[in-house]
């Protein structure tokens, strides 16, 4: 978990992964949706 301050607001980064598949990723971004938390998919560079 990241607190970061953008624009006068704290935002909590967390992050989830890795995954094996894109199916897998799909599989928990969907559970995170259905939950109401916003997701936003990012590669992390190797």
């Amino acid at each position: 978990v990241e607190s970061v301050e953008a624009n006068g607001d704290r935002w909590h980064r967390v992050y989830v992964g890795p995954f094996q598949s894109h199916n897998t990723l799909s599989d928990a971004r969907s559970k995170l949706i259905s939950e109401s938390i916003d997701t936003l998919v990012i590669r992390q560079k190797k």
